[in-house]
C-alpha cells in the first residue's frame, strides 16, 4: 500500500501512517473474531428455538421474542471492550472507566437502532424460509430443517463475520474520534487515510488525504453527492460507506509530523526497486468473509447485506490444498450437478426446446460433462462455480444451468445459453500451475537479495564516513581493506545475476502494462489473465470472463433468455459506435478487449471483479458498478 508524503516539520510526536494501519487493523480483527462467536451463537440458538416451535406449533413468536434482549447485551459488552480499548489508545493516563459515558452514548446514537435491525433481519429470514418450506410443499420437519439452515452453518457465520467487522471499525472509530476530541489539543486536526489496493472503494480513494478540522466534516462524493462524516465508518455515511470500509483517520496537530513509514529506513529495505507496484498488485489476498463458507466446499456462498467480491476471501493458490482436502471429485461434481439442474428452473430459460448459440445443444443442458479434467481441476471449477452463483444470485438473473468441454485447441472457454464452455487442457495447466513456485516465496527470495545488498551499501557509507574522519594511517590502511572487499560484494557478478534471474521470474508472472504506459518496451496482455498470478487466479480470471457473457446475454431481460438485443449490449453497441480506434488501444488494458464491445465488457468484468478496478476502462467501471448497485431493479 502506498500514501502520499506527508507533512515533514519540527515536532513533538512522530505518526506512522502505515503502523497505524497495522496496529489498528490488529486490534480490530481480534475484537470482529470474539464478537461474530458471540453472534453466530446467538443465531444459531434462536434458529434452533425457532424450528422446534415450528415443528410443535406452526409459530415462531415465542422463539425471537428473547433474540433482542441477545443482541443488546452482545452489543454493550462488545462496544464496551472496543471503545475502551480505542479510546484508552489516545489517551494511556485515563481508567478504562473514563469511557464508559462514550459507549453509553455510542449505543445511544446507533448501537440501540442497529439491534433493532438484525433483529428485524433474523426474523425476515426466518419467514422467508418458512414461505420457501410452504412454497415447495416440504411440510413441517422439513421446513424446520430450512430454518436451521438460514441461521445456522456457512450463512450463519458468514453473517455474523460481516455484523461484528462493521460494529468493531464504527465503535472504534467514534472511539479514537472522541477522546481525541477530549483531549482539546490547539489546532487540531484529522485526515482521511484509505487502503491503496484494488478492493478500495473508489470514493474512498479519492478522500485519501483530506484533510479537515478536528470539528469539521470530511466530504465524500458519492453517485453525485456529497455525504459528510465525522470518520470513517460514521453511521452518517450509511451502509454504503461503512461496510467492509478498512479506512481509517489519524489525528495530530502542527507540531506532529506525519509521515508514512515506507518513507524512512526498514528492517528489510527493498532497494526501491521498480518491480514494487506490481508485487503489490499480484499478491493474492488472504481468505476473509467467505472463510468459514469456503471451509464447506458443497454450501453456497452467503448473500450478505453488501456485495463482497469472492475474489478477496475465496480460495486461493495457497488455499486449494486445504480446500480440496475437504471433497473428491465425485462431492465437487455431484454438488455442481445439482446446481445447474436447479437453475433449469428459472423463468429466463422456461422456453423449453431451443438453444440459440452455435456449439450448445439441449444435452449440454443441465448437466457438466466434466471429461478430461484432472480431479484438482474439478475442485477447483467447482469452488469458483459458487463464486459465479454468488454473482448470479446478487444480480438477479438466472445461474448457468451447464458447463460442457471445449474441444478445439485456440478456444479456452465460451458461453451461451446460461452453459459455460472450458477447455480441459488449459484449465488442467492453471490448477497445475498451483505447484510452481509460489510468488511469494520468489518475493522473499528477491527480497533477501535486495536487503542484503543494502546492508553492504550501509556498510561501505559507514567505512567510507571512518575514513574521512580518520587521520590515523594504519587505522586508514585497515578501513581501505575493509571497504575495497565492500565494493567486491557489491560487485560480485553472481549476486547480481540472481537478483536479474528473480526480476526475469517475477516479471514473467505477472504483465506491467498501465493506462496511459508511454514505454514501448512493455507490451499490452491480450487478456485479463495475464494480469493475475498463476494458478488459481487464471482459471478465476477466465471464468469470471465467461460470466461477464452471460451478464450482457442476460441481464435485464423481461422474458427469456432468447429475446433479441440484451439491453446491456444495447448500451455497449451504441458507446462502442463512436469509440475510436486509436482510443481504444490507448484506453482498454488488453488487446482482446479492443476486438468488440462485448468482450470489453467482459474483460473489463474480469479486471473489475479480480480487483484491478485501475485496469478497466471507465465506461465500464461505471456500468459494472451501476448493475451491481441496482441489482436487476
Amino acid at each position: 500500500m502506498t500514501f502520499p508524503v506527508f507533512i515533514k516539520a519540527a515536532h513533538k510526536t512522530r505518526i506512522s501512517i502505515s503502523k497505524e494501519i497495522k496496529e489498528v487493523n490488529r486490534l480490530r480483527m481480534r475484537y470482529e473474531r470474539a464478537m461474530a462467536r458471540s453472534l453466530y451463537t446467538a443465531f444459531a440458538r434462536v434458529g434452533d428455538a425457532a424450528a422446534e416451535e415450528y415443528q410443535r406449533r406452526q409459530t415462531i413468536d415465542d422463539a425471537l421474542r428473547p433474540l433482542q434482549g441477545q443482541l443488546e447485551r452482545i452489543y454493550r459488552a462488545h462496544y464496551e471492550v472496543v471503545i475502551n480499548k480505542f479510546a484508552s489508545r489516545v489517551y494511556e493516563n485515563r481508567k478504562l472507566t473514563s469511557f464508559g459515558n462514550f459507549v453509553f452514548q455510542f449505543y445511544a446514537r446507533e448501537g440501540a437502532e442497529r439491534v433493532v435491525g438484525v433483529t428485524n433481519t433474523t426474523r425476515r429470514r426466518i419467514l422467508r424460509a418458512i414461505r420457501a418450506g410452504e412454497d415447495e410443499g416440504l411440510g413441517v420437519d422439513s421446513t424446520a430443517k430450512l430454518i436451521k439452515e438460514k441461521t445456522k452453518g456457512a450463512i450463519g457465520r458468514a453473517r455474523a463475520a460481516t455484523i461484528a467487522r462493521t460494529e468493531t471499525h464504527a465503535a472504534a472509530s467514534y472511539a479514537t474520534h472522541e477522546a481525541t476530541k477530549e483531549l482539546n489539543l490547539p489546532a487540531q486536526r484529522k485526515r482521511w487515510v484509505s487502503v491503496g489496493d484494488g478492493r478500495t472503494r473508489s470514493f474512498h480513494a479519492a478522500a485519501n488525504g483530506q484533510e479537515v478540522g478536528i470539528e469539521e466534516k470530511f466530504i465524500i462524493r458519492f453517485k453525485g453527492q456529497e455525504i459528510a462524516m465525522d470518520y470513517p465508518h460514521d453511521g452518517s455515511g450509511g451502509a454504503a460507506n461503512n461496510i467492509n470500509c478498512r479506512c481509517l483517520a489519524v489525528y495530530f496537530t502542527d507540531e506532529d509530523a506525519l509521515f508514512d513509514s515506507f518513507d524512512e529506513p526498514e528492517d528489510t529495505p527493498t532497494g526501491g526497486s521498480p518491480l514494487d507496484d506490481f508485487l503489490a498488485r499480484i499478491n493474492e489476498p488472504e481468505p476473509e468473509l467467505f472463510e468459514e463458507a469456503v471451509e464447506d466446499v458443497l454450501a453456497d456462498l452467503p448473500i450478505g447485506e453488501t456485495f463482497v467480491s469472492p475474489f478477496e476471501a475465496g480460495i486461493t493458490n495457497r488455499t486449494f490444498k486445504e480446500f480440496a482436502r475437504k471433497t473428491n471429485r465425485r462431492d465437487a461434481w455431484a454438488a455442481t450437478q445439482e446446481r445447474l439442474s436447479d437453475a433449469m428452473t428459472h423463468k429466463s430459460y422456461k422456453i423449453e426446446g431451443r438453444v440459440v448459440f452455435r456449439g450448445r445443444s439441449l444435452a449440454d443442458v443441465g448437466s457438466w460433462a466434466n471429461d478430461g479434467l484432472t480431479d484438482d481441476a474439478v475442485i477447483a471449477v467447482a469452488g469458483i462455480m459458487k463464486e459465479l452463483n454468488y454473482f448470479a444470485d446478487w444480480l438477479n438473473i438466472p445461474r448457468l444451468r451447464g458447463i460442457k468441454p471445449v474441444k478445439r485447441d485456440g478456444v479456452v472457454g465460451n458461453m451461451g445459453d446460461g452453459i459455460l464452455g472450458l477447455n480441459a487442457r488449459f484449465v488442467n495447466n492453471y490448477v497445475k500451475d498451483l505447484d510452481v513456485q509460489d510468488l511469494s516465496e520468489l518475493e522473499s527470495e528477491y527480497r533477501k537479495l535486495l536487503a542484503a545488498r543494502a546492508a553492504t551499501q550501509a556498510k561501505l557509507r559507514e567505512v567510507q564516513e571512518k575514513i574521512e574522519n580518520t587521520t590515523d594511517p594504519k587505522r586508514r590502511e585497515r578501513l581501505y581493506k575493509q571497504r575495497d572487499k565492500l565494493r567486491e560484494e557489491l560487485l560480485n557478478d553472481r549476486a547480481h545475476q540472481q537478483i536479474f534471474n528473480l526480476e526475469q521470474q517475477l516479471g514473467s508472472r505477472a504483465r506491467l502494462w498501465y493506462v496511459g504506459n508511454d514505454d514501448s518496451s512493455i507490451s499490452k496482455p491480450w487478456t485479463a489473465e495475464e494480469y493475475s498470478a498463476h494458478g488459481l487466479q487464471h482459471l478465476r480470471s477466465l471464468m469470471y470472463h465467461e460470466f461477464g457473457h452471460h451478464i450482457h446475454q442476460i441481464y435485464k431481460k423481461r422474458r427469456s433468455l432468447f429475446d433479441k438485443t440484451p439491453p446491456l449490449e444495447g448500451e455497449l453497441k451504441k458507446f462502442w459506435r463512436g469509440y475510436r480506434k486509436v482510443r481504444r488501444q490507448a484506453e482498454i488494458s488488453t488487446r482482446y478487449g479492443e476486438t468488440n464491445e462485448k468482450e470489453f465488457f467482459v474483460e473489463s468484468f474480469a479486471l473489475y471483479m479480480m480487483g484491478k478496478k485501475e485496469l478497466v476502462h471507465p465506461k465500464a467501471l461505471d456500468i459494472i458498478e451501476r448493475i451491481f448497485d441496482e441489482r436487476g431493479g
